[in-house]
């Protein structure tokens, strides 16, 4: 794979992780070799994602009667902002950086839902998704899930 110009995006719901894929020579047996390795440009949290409804919600006093289907659709509403938050970060990231290719990976149970909140143009520049959770995976490991 041609690793020249690549972006690495990796993320989980709340996390995303950018790294630019950089390109180094190291003299092996008297041979000049090259080697690509991914470098971290922005690491983000949405701190959102992080909460509990209860810290959200600020009416304390009225959840006494809650609905608990009420609960279960905000849950939702929240999760698919911040897919939706996710999804302008990565599109600014590649209208700022502008490279010749992407590779990206999101949480499985998401990926899907941050594919679609895409524009058209990011996703042309999208050339492999990994429907995987690698946010915590090492930079010297994540080439090897892309190849």
């Amino acid at each position: 794979m041609d690793w020249s110009d690549t972006v690495i995006v990796v993320g989980a719901l709340g996390e995303l992780k950018a790294y630019k894929v950089v390109e180094s020579q190291r003299e092996v047996n008297g041979e000049l070799k090259t080697y690509y390795h991914p470098e971290l440009i922005t690491d983000l949290d949405f701190i959102d994602a992080h909460k509990k409804l209860h810290e959200v919600v600020t009416d304390e006093a009225g959840r006494f009667g809650h609905n608990i289907g009420e609960e279960h659709e905000l849950q939702n509403e929240r999760k698919e902002r911040i897919i939706k938050d996710a999804a302008k970060v990565i599109q600014q990231l590649i209208d700022t950086l502008k490279p010749k290719s992407v590779l990206l990976s999101y949480t499985k149970a998401y990926a899907h839902k941050l594919e679609e909140a895409l524009d058209s143009a990011t996703k042309a520049k999208i050339k492999k998704i990994v429907p995987a959770d690698l946010i915590k995976t090492p930079a010297n490991a994540l080439l090897e899930h892309f190849a």
